[in-house]
């Protein structure tokens, strides 16, 4: 992948040459605008960042932070743009995800895995993140009486409490 060079001059229709998607985020309407019916004009993609409704592709607002259980969160509107709600949703999805508020447990968990969780004697709701995001991974989980018991919310129905 090349890298990018900046070379700060003024926006020429032969820029788009060669391109199947463009991105104008100038901060000059007008000069947004002529990319974006430039780009229409030449049949290329793009994405208007000053004027979403202009342009003809959307970017999906998506979470920067590590992928949670292989999972990667990515929001896009429908209809009309509205940037802003969409990374407010994107802002709380992985809120959820981050304190495992959300399921993201695979459906074909790796075969053989065992993990051992030292819960104490304390409460459920002590017990960390990535240790409910095991629980909620899990096909078979054996407790003894000393630690945390009772996992609702935690786990689903196909997971055996031994």
């Amino acid at each position: 992948v090349p890298a990018v060079t900046w070379i700060p001059r003024r926006y020429r229709e032969s820029d788009l040459d060669g391109a199947w998607l463009v991105h104008t985020a100038t901060g000059v309407d007008l000069v947004d605008a002529e990319v974006a019916a430039a780009a229409d004009r030449l049949r290329i993609w793009c994405v208007d960042a000053g004027h979403a409704p202009d342009g003809s592709a959307r970017l999906a607002a998506q979470a920067t932070e590590d992928s949670v259980d292989g999972v990667t969160l990515g929001v896009v509107s429908t209809g009309t743009p509205d940037p802003r709600r969409v990374v407010k949703v994107r802002d709380r999805l992985q809120e959820m995800l981050d304190t495992s508020a959300l399921p993201t447990a695979p459906v074909r968990p790796p075969a053989g895995r065992v993990v051992l969780l030292g819960g104490g004697p304390g409460p459920r709701d002590l017990m960390t993140v990535r240790a409910q995001r095991v629980l909620q991974s899990a096909d078979v989980i054996v407790h003894d009486r000393l630690g945390p018991t009772g996992f609702p919310g935690w786990v689903s129905d196909r997971v055996e409490i031994i």
